[in-house]
């Protein structure tokens, strides 16, 4: 993601042709071969340079910005604000973290007498990072100040990333500055990530920023990059999963795209296509699988996994040849019912050949 907001700073130099002097900075003795100055690397030495202070600068700006609300927030009301709802349980889970370092199976503490399967009825994950962050900061502040630093702190991380996503996606500087101090400053971003409630979807954006710029990075490299990125991503997009189960209406909307590729023959015909989606969807199915709140709610027989349940039958019947044969006997037996696509596909004598 920085090559591409590097290249879009990129500029046409000349050729380096800059020379020292007879006797050069180092103290080169008069006659001695002249030495070169590589401008072209020194300008992309600057260009990183100035990227990276841009996202830092950045993170620094949306942290303020959100500390500045939250003071506010606390001078007006005269005192700090507990936590409350959900995001008074969140904290008390980390609590039992901070004391312990471990949650109960069975929390009879809460829906008493028969109390709940901790696991299987929140979605733990943000817990076990405030928890193992907290214990190296001052212990001078509260448990509460820190983990408010530090949830304010893994969501403006996301800004940065979602910077480098636009940036490296457009090839803009202009279209990174923008949606990152959007994000960074808008009303909507800011108010709901000051620190003063614990939700499970400022823990989880920063993963699903990622996996979306991972995603689009990968999809620019060669075979190997491309591998390496696509694994990594869909890794941010299980983990997002875990965090916030409303990340399922992002697994759905990519399960009806994947789909929609499918059915045009794309996906078979494309093998980077087909190994993002492999990836993704083993993925998604090993965290629908094993986490325990995820499996409790049966992820793995959602609509979004049904659909990639749907894409591997296609794909795998396309494969074997099945596919045409279904075909073949559709057009016996409903002649009039053969539209373009059908005879498209089935081609002249066989099943479609990829490619």
């Amino acid at each position: 993601m920085l090559n591409g907001l590097e290249k879009s700073l990129e500029r046409r130099l000349p050729e380096p042709e800059r020379r020292w002097g007879v006797v050069d900075a180092v103290g080169s003795e008069p006659n001695s071969e002249p030495r070169t100055l590589n401008t072209g690397y020194m300008t992309k030495i600057f260009k990183i340079a100035g990227i990276i202070l841009g996202l830092v600068l950045l993170f620094v700006c949306a942290m303020a910005m959100r500390r500045m609300v939250l003071e506010a927030q606390f001078r007006s009301q005269g005192s700090e604000l507990p936590f409350s709802m959900e995001s008074a349980l969140e904290f008390r889970l980390v609590r039992m973290l901070a004391e312990t370092g471990r949650l109960p199976d069975w929390d009879f503490n809460i829906q008493t007498p028969q109390g709940v399967s901790t696991r299987a009825t929140y979605t733990v994950g943000a817990e076990y990072l405030y928890a193992a962050v907290a214990k190296v900061l001052p212990s001078g502040m509260t448990l509460e100040s820190k983990v408010r630093w530090i949830a304010l702190g893994w969501f403006c991380l996301g800004i940065p990333v979602l910077a480098l996503w636009v940036g490296g996606w457009s090839r803009s500087v202009w279209g990174a500055a923008v949606a990152g101090g959007y994000y960074a400053v808008s009303m909507a971003s800011v108010i709901r990530s000051t620190g003063q409630e614990l939700s499970h979807e400022n823990y989880a954006l920063p993963w699903l920023i990622a996996w979306l710029g991972l995603q689009a990075w990968a999809r620019r490299q060669p075979a190997r990059g491309f591998r390496k990125g696509t694994v990594v991503s869909a890794g941010c997009l299980g983990m997002a999963l875990m965090g916030w189960d409303l990340v399922q209406y992002m697994v759905l909307l990519w399960a009806v795209w994947f789909s929609v590729l499918a059915i045009r023959g794309t996906l078979l015909s494309d093998d980077r296509l087909r190994f993002e989606w492999g990836v993704t969807s083993l993925m998604l199915l090993a965290v629908g699988v094993l986490n325990p709140y995820l499996r409790a709610h049966a992820f793995w027989g959602s609509s979004a996994m049904l659909l990639s349940y749907g894409s591997a039958a296609a794909l795998l019947a396309e494969k074997t040849g099945v596919a045409w044969v279904m075909r073949q006997f559709a057009l016996w037996r409903e002649p009039r019912c053969a539209t373009p696509l059908t005879l498209k596909s089935s081609g002249p004598t066989g099943p479609a050949v990829p490619g």
